[in-house]
């Protein structure tokens, strides 16, 4: 069988090391709101929807020129 991993959620570890920014940063993120996130029990996830729009708001040339 040929299962295709399909991964819709991550780890705030797994968003961290994908920015090269601590879990701390991800963390406020989640906590101020700015990144959705899910929480299952304890774990907190963060669906890659997410992730992804995030950066894409998030960068470019701040100044727009």
């Amino acid at each position: 069988m040929n299962f295709k991993s399909t991964r819709t959620h991550l780890t705030i570890k797994e968003v961290a090391n994908r920015w090269s920014v601590s879990q701390n940063f991800i963390r406020r993120l989640v906590w101020d709101g700015k990144l959705t996130s899910t929480r299952f029990g304890r774990a907190v996830r963060i669906p890659v929807t997410a992730v992804d729009a995030f950066a894409q708001r998030n960068t470019g040339n701040p100044r727009g020129s």
